[in-house]
């Protein structure tokens, strides 16, 4: 029996039918990321807002208790967790720079859409990218204690995304100062040392994911939305042009992968699909409202993906009911629900136990 953990925000489920527990981390803040090994063993990353201080916690009896980590901390706020095996763990994104030289804000920052600013400020990035530099952390024993893994220099401001095929190789996104300055970056030697592979772009890119060590996909923003596949490791990358911003990509299978995001005036989310690993990409479904989905996940071969987010409230613009979508058949049918008001939908993790 397949069995799904969701932690989001500050909820957790324990099963694929639905059936919700709430499970509140010992600290204030937000709870921006969290990963799971199995059922049981998990760790959960958030921050403070002001200033950006990082915490980590780790449980063993599946969210009901969160026990305080040992972390550098300088950390400033920690975007993506991989689990290498139950003792090998990668974390990144930023930690706090001492020493300031530049005050100025940048100014491609302050042009973005409210939606695109107030995502980056929720994960730590201001317009102000010389307080912080790029963050590689590392655990060697289930998310007990926690070190830096690299050394980055400032001029490489944040890691947005990690993908790991062992211990010992994998990718990483960062924002290279200023913002839009995406590069790829490639490790063999577990995060001691990295090599620049190819500048993706100069506009937002928030994620990626990869189906093998050459075939990978990286998304962002860019007059609506754009989908980058490469077929060659990074070096090179074919650029989409998409009708939405695109918030989250995840593969089911090799040749089977869904994408979400919202349109430019916010009211409209679209669901993609392709069938042909991310040659093209069509629309498959479309939902009304200010829904913003923050993470999307799937269970290789299931069928399963499911994405969080909220339904952004006309009145406030920022904060509405949780929102969750799930299809089982690989896209063909959607369930989405609503609950909980008020509370900030982020972390996301599925455990095929």
């Amino acid at each position: 029996m397949k069995k799904l953990l969701v932690i989001l925000a500050m909820l957790a489920a324990l099963n694929a039918n639905a059936q919700w527990a709430s499970y509140t981390l010992p600290y204030s803040g937000i709870p921006y990321t969290h990963g799971f090994y199995d059922l049981n063993h998990g760790v959960s990353f958030g921050h403070s807002l002001s200033p950006f201080n990082e915490y980590i916690y780790y449980t063993t009896n599946s969210g009901a208790n969160w026990i305080q980590a040992n972390y550098p901390l300088e950390l400033r706020s920690i975007i993506d967790v991989q689990y290498i095996n139950g003792n090998i763990i990668y974390a990144c994104g930023a930690e706090n720079v001492t020493f300031r030289g530049n005050y100025k804000p940048d100014k491609d920052f302050l042009t973005f859409p409210k939606h695109i600013r107030d995502r980056y400020l929720r994960s730590g990035r201001t317009e102000f990218y010389s307080e912080y530099k790029a963050a590689f952390i590392k655990s060697t024993n289930g998310g007990l204690n926690w070190q830096r893994a690299s050394q980055f220099d400032t001029s490489k401001g944040y890691i947005m995304d990690i993908h790991f095929f062992d211990a010992s190789t994998g990718y990483a996104l960062i924002d290279s100062n200023s913002y839009g300055n995406t590069k790829f970056f490639k490790t063999t030697d577990s995060g001691a040392n990295w090599q620049f592979v190819h500048r993706i772009d100069n506009a937002p890119v928030f994620g990626m994911c990869f189906i093998d060590m050459n075939t990978g996909f990286a998304y962002g923003f860019k007059n609506g939305g754009r989908i980058y596949r490469t077929t060659s490791a990074g070096v090179g990358w074919f650029v989409t042009n998409m009708a939405s911003q695109i918030d989250g990509i995840t593969f089911l299978n090799s040749t089977t992968g869904i994408a979400i995001g919202v349109g430019d005036n916010g009211n409209l989310t679209y669901i993609y699909k392709t069938t042909n690993a991310g040659i093209n990409w069509n629309v498959i479904n479309t939902i009304n409202g200010r829904k913003l989905f923050s993470n999307l996940k799937s269970l290789q071969n299931t069928g399963t993906a499911f994405a969080i987010g909220n339904n952004i409230d006309t009145g406030i613009q920022i904060i509405g009911k949780i929102t969750t979508l799930k299809t089982t058949n690989y896209g063909l049918n959607w369930v989405s629900k609503e609950f909980n008001p008020m509370l900030l939908a982020y972390g996301l993790a599925l455990v095929d136990a």
